[in-house]
């Protein structure tokens, strides 16, 4: 029976407002909560010694598998661990890479637009971290992937050209002199967000299909921002852009 049963085992399947400049178009102005996994710790053991046992791998196998067996049909319960990945997993990472530290992996590669910026070893995934009145401004986030964020109130450095920053929740985040040269601002609540100085060429402030939201712009600080004519007129159809700031930036 048990050897019956061992077989089948084996056999079995795993189953503001003034002062904007405007450039040429597109010129910048500087160049586990661990979970279960399925698997069977066999309980039983082989009555006899190993040692007088044939000794062949093969026959050490099949008699701890007989004895399993053996063990399972006479009521003894199999040892069971199951893991599987939960959303507990994504969270516990998210907290490791929700940190300051994080935003420094890579920082001057990055910064220098340098082709090696994409490499997996300097990826900085900062997606749905809450950084909300922090200071960043010694901190460089260019290339990071923030989406979905949290950057209420913080102040930014110098440097976040070419972010990701789609649906985060930037309002009153201030960014005086910050190159946001084709960072991504789609879907982003950018409601009294300071602009002041900020290098905007190539920055999208457009539709985000994903959260079927515009970029709200609402009472956003353009004073001595720099844009292309593109820039301004891909800003103007926004429809969150309030009358007084549609005037001052031209917009028909």
């Amino acid at each position: 029976m048990a050897m019956t049963m061992a077989n089948m085992l084996c056999g079995c399947k795993s189953v503001p407002h003034h002062g904007i400049s405007i450039q040429p178009n597109g010129a910048p102005s500087k160049t586990k909560v661990t979970g279960r996994r399925e698997a069977l710790s066999v309980v039983g053991l082989s009555q006899r010694s190993p040692e007088k046992q044939d000794g062949s791998p093969r026959n050490v196998l099949a008699a701890s598998v007989v004895a399993g067996v053996a063990a399972v049909l006479v009521g003894s319960t199999p040892v069971i661990a199951v893991t599987t990945s939960t959303n507990a997993t994504l969270f516990d990472r998210g907290v490791e890479r929700c940190t300051m530290e994080q935003l420094k992996k890579g920082a001057e590669t990055r910064a220098g637009f340098s082709d090696f910026a994409g490499e997996p070893e300097l990826l900085v995934n900062i997606e749905g971290c809450d950084y909300s009145g922090k200071n960043l401004t010694n901190d460089v986030l260019s290339g990071v992937k923030a989406r979905g964020a949290n950057f209420a109130g913080a102040a930014f450095g110098r440097e976040s050209s070419r972010a990701d920053f789609r649906g985060a929740d930037m309002r009153g985040a201030t960014f005086k002199s910050t190159n946001l040269y084709q960072a991504d601002m789609r879907g982003a609540d950018l409601r009294d967000a300071d602009f002041e100085g900020a290098l905007l060429t190539g920055t999208s402030f457009g539709y985000d299909r994903e959260t079927e939201q515009w970029a709200n712009l609402e009472g956003a600080n353009w004073e001595d921002a720099l844009f292309s004519n593109t820039d301004i007129k891909n800003i103007c159809e926004n429809p969150t852009i309030l009358e007084d700031d549609r005037l001052l930036l031209g917009c028909k």
